[in-house]
């Protein structure tokens, strides 16, 4: 059976976010105030109680309150994988958006919600959201999401559709909280064996981390492509490989001329990798290579960090993801952006670190690396559902 295909605007309302001045802001909810979401709310489910700015009630138009079965949408953002971003709204919230999202709001009686949602998380929809307009900032245009046509299956197969891609994201969502889980386990393990590493409750020996630093080693700025790289190329590593705490080879660009390289640094196996630059909350974000990779090159913003005989990488990279550690290389770090901060070797150096007994870092870092391989297996199952997740919505909606 042939399905019929509808320009979103015929079954659906596109509720512009709220536009509003600085002066107009507050950083605490006030009587006569309404909470406002930003791109950041927007995730799988719709954060609608922190991280919230505030504005006059005034401003705020009934139609632009959130309601249950809106679709919140980022329209505009420096990322291109922010922009077209969606999140399901349960319930009623007196909540609004910001100018650079838009709230969708199905009619009913014509298109299911949740069948919606899915398909702006498909790659259909995506896509084209990637390629929008913009070069620094990208952005989807009311007027070209109101003429995007959206596939139509009669009401009750969008339903069943609906039901079968909530089962995968729910299976999907057990994994992540059960990879959540072990990250917890193995941050409690460190605290209970170490301490704070800031206020070493502990007594243990400290020092200055570049006193312990063997080399710390950065690539160089190199522009790049992104595509997949093909045998006998080199890329370029982004920020993003390490952001998360793990590293992510898939996170690079492809580089189309090497020979203005002056200088190939390579992440090699048991390398702590260091970003020095990030937003202000992710600065300072490290991972442990598990093998050496020979075509992928680091970028300036990324550290090459080995260290001498008495610290493990392991401990350090623990000790460098505390709370506590990270809040304290956010506040050092400089930056006149809002989207890039940067902490610089001579503080990174001076930081102060414990030094537990050797034996004891060897038997935590042992530890970790027994989470990591369970890790390793709920991430290859996580892989898996994002596969069938994937095909299902090209099933569905090509």
């Amino acid at each position: 059976m042939k399905w019929t295909t509808s320009p979103l605007n015929s079954v659906a309302k596109i509720v512009r976010g709220v536009s509003f001045s600085a002066q107009e802001i507050s950083d605490t909810e006030k009587n006569n105030t309404i909470g406002v979401l930003r791109a950041g709310n927007i995730q799988e489910k719709l954060i609608v109680n922190s991280d919230l700015l505030y504005i006059p009630s005034s401003k705020v138009k009934e139609q632009q309150l959130i309601r249950s079965g809106d679709i919140a949408m980022c329209t505009s953002s420096g990322s291109p994988k922010i922009v077209g971003k969606v999140a399901y709204a349960e319930n009623d919230a007196d909540r609004t958006v910001g100018a650079f999202c838009c709230i969708i709001r199905p009619q009913k009686k014509l298109v299911s919600s949740k069948y919606l949602f899915h398909f702006f998380n498909s790659s259909i929809f995506k896509n084209w959201a990637e390629i929008s307009p913009g070069a620094n900032i990208k952005n989807i245009k009311i007027s070209a999401l109101q003429n995007f046509v959206v596939p139509l299956p009669p009401l009750a197969e969008q339903r069943r559709i609906a039901a079968i891609l909530d089962k995968v994201d729910a299976i999907r969502r057990k994994r992540q909280q059960s990879l959540k889980l072990i990250d917890d386990l193995v941050k409690s393990q460190f605290i209970e064996m170490f301490g704070d590493p800031v206020t070493n409750p502990m007594g243990w020996d400290s020092g200055a981390l570049g006193c312990k630093i063997q080399t710390i080693m950065a690539g160089e700025s190199v522009n790049g492509e992104a595509r997949l790289l093909e045998k006998g190329e080199k890329a370029v590593l982004k920020i993003s490989a390490v952001t998360y705490g793990y590293f992510d080879p898939s996170e690079y660009k492809v580089i189309q001329n090497q020979k203005g390289i002056k200088k190939y640094v390579y992440p090699q196996k048991g390398d702590l990798l260091f970003s020095r630059a990030n937003t202000r909350e992710l600065v300072g974000a490290t991972a442990i290579v598990p093998r050496d990779f020979p075509d992928l090159l680091l970028p300036d913003k990324l550290w090459r960090l080995t260290f001498h005989n008495g610290l493990n990488t392991y401990f350090v990279k623990h000790v460098l993801s505390t709370d506590a550690v990270r809040m304290a290389m956010s506040k050092q770090a400089t930056g006149t952006s809002g989207s890039m901060f940067n902490i610089s070797m001579k503080k990174l150096k001076k930081l102060t670190v414990p030094v537990p007994p050797l034996p004891l870092q060897n038997q935590f870092a042992a530890f970790v690396e027994q989470a990591d391989k369970s890790k390793f297996t709920m991430q290859r199952q996580l892989s898996e559902i994002e596969i069938l997740s994937s095909s299902l919505k090209q099933k569905f909606f090509a």
